[in-house]
């Protein structure tokens, strides 16, 4: 059965990446009849699994109701929202430093990803190539809804308002940097030549300026 939702792109997006399969401090949900994004606390659960001994506070019984709710409609009410996983985050760096044509970026891109840290690291060489860095977060963006837009058909769910994935800009060559040292060594290059050319300019002494050489 296929479900059409009016999908809140942001709130979905905000899922996945609050809501990874690895970490369970927070769950998120889709309820098919109303396309809203639900998301429940760990805690909410462990106060469902064993009470505990004191009374909650307002706005806990009130993620408990929705918790009982899910629990009571799961799984044909609610679908589960996966979440992004480590993986794919590093995959989509990957990509994205394949598509970087300065040289020198994109070797020090390939430098930052191994190990522990990737993603710090991937984002402090890019905090040096302001372009370049905006064209990452299009790219990342336009990976993370391509991945929630697969999901949704995984669970025939039909957007009633499909996303325009956001296009990526091509990739500057040379950078700022890079240019404005070009800049300079053109500079130096043509002082040199200038100086040169007036150095082989023979120096004809007064008087013998229409006679030639």
């Amino acid at each position: 059965m296929t479900h059409k939702l009016k999908i809140d792109w942001d709130e979905l997006a905000l899922a996945f990446q609050t809501s990874s399969m690895d970490m369970l401090e927070v769950r998120s949900f889709l309820d098919l009849e109303t396309g809203e994004v639900v998301s429940i606390s760990r805690e909410a659960y462990d106060y469902l699994e064993e009470e505990p001994g004191y009374e909650l506070p307002e706005w806990m019984q009130e993620e408990v109701k929705k918790t009982e709710q899910i629990e009571e409609g799961y799984p044909k009410r609610y679908v589960r929202i996966p979440g992004s996983e480590t993986h794919e985050d590093y995959r989509d760096m990957e990509r994205f430093t394949t598509t970087v044509e300065n040289d020198r970026l994109r070797e020090r891109l390939w430098q930052a990803i191994p190990g522990r840290g990737a993603f710090r690291y991937f984002k402090d060489v890019l905090a040096e190539h302001p372009a370049e860095r905006e064209r990452w977060f299009t790219f990342s963006d336009r990976c993370l809804y391509e991945r929630i837009s697969w999901w949704l058909e995984s669970e025939d769910i039909e957007p009633t308002n499909p996303i325009e994935l956001p296009e990526v800009a091509e990739s500057e060559a040379i950078d700022k940097e890079s240019h404005e040292a070009l800049l300079e060594n053109l500079t130096f290059l043509v002082i040199y030549l200038s100086s040169w050319e007036e150095t082989l300019t023979p120096h004809r002494p007064p008087g013998l300026e229409g006679i030639p050489f």
